[in-house]
């Protein structure tokens, strides 16, 4: 179980980093 907890937390690891990085190239390009 904790495994599973734990593996859910590293598929959503990236999905805040994608955001922020959307974000500083889109305020870069603008």
């Amino acid at each position: 179980m904790k495994n599973s907890v734990y593996e859910s937390r590293w598929l959503l690891l990236p999905l805040p980093i994608l955001v922020l990085s959307m974000l500083v190239i889109g305020t870069a390009a603008s």
